[in-house]
């Protein structure tokens, strides 16, 4: 069988071209099994090219959990903006990472590789971002919340309901299924308890 030809990309299409590989790599191997070999095989690109856009492997995963992190937070931003009148602020939250989890599952399990790996970085970023985004609505689920000075216990939050929603896509979601009521049994009987404890910590 002929080898194939690397594919002709210049400057930002051909970043975009080995950051979309290399997420699609990260939901099948983990952060941690990630090598540049394998980059260079899945986009068809010999490591020269690869290195023309990246310093080094690190670069490329900190590029990739960017680009996911990036859309997750453009998308959730849009759709808390139309808030179900009929949901706490947990709910919506929870919800909407659920959907974003189902439609977008590159990045939704990109991000899901990052948050359960060991390999961590970049923290204060995420941390930043995402209480800033979701601030509002942590404004509407409490002043248990809502008072606090610090920022670590929204994001603590915040990871908890990305991971929940994760696994509830992963484990127990079905499309055949009536998912309104699947999703709010299961927010009711693992969620919303599970918060309850995570306020009650000593986290600022």
């Amino acid at each position: 069988m002929a080898q194939q030809k690397n594919i002709e990309y210049t400057g930002e299409e051909l970043k975009d071209h080995i950051i979309s590989h290399a997420i699609r790599l990260i939901n099948r191997y983990g952060f941690e099994h990630l090598t540049m070999a394998k980059i260079c095989m899945a986009a068809n690109c010999n490591k020269g090219m690869v290195l023309s856009c990246f310093d080094n492997l690190r670069t490329i995963l900190e590029a990739s959990l960017a680009a996911s992190f990036d859309h997750f937070i453009q998308n959730i931003t849009l759709q808390l903006k139309y808030p179900e009148k009929n949901r706490d602020a947990a709910m919506e939250i929870w919800h909407q990472m659920v959907v974003y989890t189902i439609n977008y599952p590159d990045h939704a399990n990109a991000l899901a590789q990052y948050l359960n790996s060991a390999y961590i970085f970049r923290i204060d970023y995420l941390r930043d971002r995402l209480n800033r985004v979701l601030g509002s609505a942590y404004d509407r689920i409490g002043k248990d919340i809502s008072v606090r000075k610090g920022q670590n216990i929204k994001f603590v939050i915040s990871l908890y309901l990305y991971r929940s929603a994760n696994h509830f896509v992963s484990h127990v979601y079905r499309a055949t299924a009536n998912t309104s009521e699947l999703e709010q049994n299961y927010f009711s009987k693992y969620v919303a308890p599970d918060i309850t404890k995570k306020l009650s910590l000593p986290i600022s």
